[in-house]
């Protein structure tokens, strides 16, 4: 791989899963002695550990080598992207695409096939592309989670009301229609009571929230709405965007993760609570089925539905013709019974989703991305 140089252009500063995977592959790919630029897209808030930062910000400064055949990776959505220019620069383009429902955007469909190749991160998402026209190959270059920063040793973060209780953890915005948060709280409220001693954690972001008493207002406003004035088990809110060291303390702390989402391309906070051995319930459509089963985990019952447009993301994001998976609400709140009730199989779930999941590094990825590129190369 000495002749060839890859340029990758994507987010890398914000906090979006986007982000989060350039990071992970460039730097994953960079220690394995690859010849490798970034262009980053976009601006960035997200707080970065110094030595991580300062190489992205050096790779960023690397020129063009013209002796070498030049890979562009575009990690994002094909947008705007003007092949016939950017062919006069790069000798290969790859689209590195995620998406969730199915099928994909129609308007997509001819960038894709026009590129050399496409890389998805979870075989969902290869079906997903196949079915909806892609005719390029499509490769599957998974993600990968950083076991040094998530892992099961280290600090944990205490909690009130107190150690005796059970603790779920869920991580999402607030009125996110696709991660399906709505509909969990409203299970858990139904389902638990102030007689059990169970809480869940409830980590949102700050884009539709900047301010915490805002949301708690509107998630109280929710619950009226769905118990009436019934006294629940107690939700703990969380808004702050915090390094991933906290984050990993955060995993730690609790005992399940829980998300019910109506569709993943990958789910990375399931791998990190993974990663800190935690089993995570996750509804059984989506990227995440290539790493939770049901010895690791607990797999949600889901029938596919037409997304709702009445939703403002869905009227943002997504299509009338598309379709997610609707998680089974009943059995949602039987599993959470259940975990609650079972701490022991919670436990051993655990340590399998542990030992499943610590294969899954970023250089792994890196590796992963190597034999593609060789395999497009020679192709060619």
């Amino acid at each position: 791989m000495d002749n060839i140089q890859l340029t990758w252009r994507g987010f890398f500063y914000n906090h979006s899963g986007y982000a989060q995977a350039s990071r992970g592959y460039v730097l994953g790919l960079d220690k394995l002695g690859i010849d490798i630029r970034i262009e980053s897209v976009g601006g960035g808030m997200k707080k970065l550990n110094k030595k991580d930062y300062l190489k992205l910000t050096d790779l960023q400064k690397k020129p063009l080598d013209n002796h070498k055949k030049r890979i562009l990776v575009l990690h994002n959505a094909p947008w705007g992207l003007d092949l016939e220019n950017e062919r006069r620069i790069y000798d290969y383009i790859i689209i590195n695409i995620v998406f969730e429902p199915e099928p994909i955007l129609n308007e997509w469909l001819p960038p894709l096939n026009a590129a050399d190749a496409v890389w998805v991160p979870s075989t969902h998402n290869k079906d997903i592309f196949r079915n909806s026209g892609v005719k390029k190959p499509i490769y599957v270059i998974p993600h990968g989670v950083n076991l040094k920063t998530y892992n099961p040793v280290g600090d944990k973060i205490s909690f009130s009301p107190g150690d005796e209780y059970f603790y779920f953890l869920t991580i999402a915005f607030w009125g996110s229609y696709r991660k399906a948060i709505r509909e969990l709280l409203e299970v858990y409220w139904k389902e638990f009571s102030e007689k059990d001693k169970v809480c869940l954690l409830f980590k949102s972001g700050t884009a539709w929230f900047p301010n915490k008493e805002e949301l708690i207002n509107d998630i109280e406003k929710q619950k009226f709405k769905a118990v009436g004035s019934k006294k629940t088990a107690p939700v703990l809110v969380g808004l702050n965007n915090v390094t991933n060291e906290v984050m990993a303390k955060l995993y730690r702390s609790c005992h399940c993760y829980v998300l019910p989402s109506r569709g993943e391309g990958v789910g990375l906070p399931y791998m990190e609570a993974m990663a800190c051995k935690k089993p995570c319930i996750a509804t059984g459509w989506g990227g995440q089925t290539d790493f939770i089963n049901d010895s690791n985990g607990f797999l949600l019952p889901y029938q596919l539905q037409q997304v709702d447009m009445k939703e403002p993301e869905c009227r943002a994001y997504f299509r009338d013709y598309m379709r997610l998976a609707e998680p089974d609400k009943e059995q949602l709140a039987n599993t959470m019974r259940y975990a609650y009730e079972n701490r022991e199989e919670v436990n051993q779930k655990g340590e399998k989703a542990y030992q499943d999941i610590k294969n899954w590094s970023w250089e792994r990825s890196a590796r992963n991305i190597l034999e593609a590129v060789k395999e497009i190369i020679s192709g060619s």
